[in-house]
């Protein structure tokens, strides 16, 4: 189950989607296998999914889950650099919180509410513009949100 759910996520991450489709915003192992993650750090958090002890509920998830704990602890400390660990983590939080930022500055604009939805995307902007300092694929389309921060200021 973890080996078929890890190869739907590549093949996920391999596909050319419009925005509407970001599969990065579907799932964070996407956005990791397309900005290059350590193999370490994908393998882990996708083992923690599996590891969560709210599947222990069900009798087919238990053993999948026991699995996936087995795993995590057979991973040595020295093979995981738990700070790079997480900032990849802070990182995809960051883009999910752009997005938010981004989504809701894009609503107020279809409001002509053009103070507001300059807020939020100035603070989408400024996540965005940190993310895309890290590599291509951490953030949102740059010129898409400069795009409509100067339409709010006209």
């Amino acid at each position: 189950a973890i080996k078929l759910e890890y190869s739907r996520l590549v093949k996920l991450a391999q596909e050319d989607t419009p925005p509407e489709t970001d599969y990065r915003l579907h799932h964070v192992i996407v956005y990791f296998i397309q900005n290059q993650a350590p193999k370490k750090i994908i393998e882990k958090t996708l083992l923690e999914q599996f590891a969560d002890r709210n599947l222990s509920f069900d009798e087919r998830c238990h053993n999948i889950m026991k699995v996936a704990q087995a795993k995590i602890e057979m991973i040595k400390p020295e093979e995981v650099n738990m700070e790079e660990y997480e900032e990849w983590h802070q990182d995809y939080r960051k883009f999910r919180e752009t997005t938010m930022y981004l989504i809701i500055g894009l609503e107020n604009f279809q409001r002509e509410s053009y103070i507001d939805s300059l807020l939020f995307l100035i603070c989408a902007y400024q996540n965005n513009k940190e993310l895309l300092s890290k590599g291509p694929y951490r953030g949102h389309d740059e010129e898409l949100i400069s795009h409509y921060r100067r339409e709010c200021l006209l």
